[in-house]
């Protein structure tokens, strides 16, 4: 198995997404829980439920309530999630993303070939 195989059976096999600086993920966000912070018992955390283009549900979790407000907008939706940065200074950049088909019936640009 060369190591773009490995790489592709282990995402396949995870539950959890993480990302590393720099990674951008497209998924539609399903739904989200509140659960218990890995780090710390005392506050909770999100847990997100994405689905990917297979069908398959994986989940991200995160304590960061801005990334949380922005999260609520977007619930049902295909989003762009961005990382930025490692450790305590990871910043997350949220959007919904549209193809550019979508973008074009938005903008009454598209025109039906015929």
């Amino acid at each position: 198995m060369d190591p773009d195989q490995m790489r592709e059976w282990a995402f396949k096999n995870k539950k959890y997404v993480m990302l590393k600086d720099g990674d951008q993920l497209v998924v539609k966000f399903v739904e989200c829980k509140s659960v218990e912070n890995k780090f710390d018992s005392e506050k909770e955390s999100m847990r997100y439920s994405f689905q990917f283009e297979d069908g398959s549900i994986k989940f991200f979790e995160n304590g960061s309530p801005a990334l949380a407000e922005k999260m609520a907008e977007l619930v049902g939706k295909t989003i762009k999630l961005t990382r930025h940065g490692e450790g305590n200074k990871t910043k997350y950049d949220v959007e919904e993303f549209k193809t550019a088909f979508e973008k074009q019936q938005e903008e009454g640009t598209f025109e039906e070939q015929g």
